[in-house]
């Protein structure tokens, strides 16, 4: 009588395991900076669509940051939105025309067209900083592993 036994071998099971820690390091990390940008990437969004609102209806769009009670106010014809500040992070903004703003309330109107002006926002969460960058020219936003210095 032939006994047929079907089982893995050492190697083979050496090599699925090799290719599952080789797929689990490429993807864990990856997993990690989607959640680190994932506020960033609302903020981009609800910047680009701030502008483009102002532009393609010809009216005032606003931005309002309040520092003190920590939120963003996205407010235009279409839709009024609320984006929340974490309790580890700091935010700063540059608006060229007032300079960079830390502490307080400050309330930025997109014009019906485009400008020249440009803002950046600067976050710092856990040691790490980005920094949000509106061309109100293109529209582009652009989002920094890093903080950009405009001015010296």
């Amino acid at each position: 009588m032939k006994v047929n036994i079907k089982a893995f071998t050492l190697i083979e099971l050496l090599v699925v395991i090799f290719i599952l820690t080789m797929v689990s390091f490429f993807t864990i990390p990856a997993l990690f900076r989607e959640t680190i940008l994932k506020d960033e990437i609302a903020l981009a969004s609800y910047l680009r669509a701030l502008r483009e609102d102002s532009v393609t209806s010809k009216k005032e769009t606003q931005l309002t940051i309040n520092f003190k009670d920590r939120y963003f106010s996205f407010k235009s014809d279409k839709s009024e939105k609320k984006l929340t500040m974490k309790e580890d992070e700091s935010w700063e903004v540059l608006v060229p025309a007032r300079g960079v703003i830390k502490d307080g309330q400050v309330t930025i109107i997109f014009p019906p067209f485009p400008s020249e002006d440009f803002l950046a926002f600067y976050l710092n969460r856990n040691g790490n900083v980005f920094t949000i960058l509106l061309n109100n020219i293109t529209g582009e936003v652009e989002i920094f592993k890093e903080k950009k210095e405009f001015y010296d």
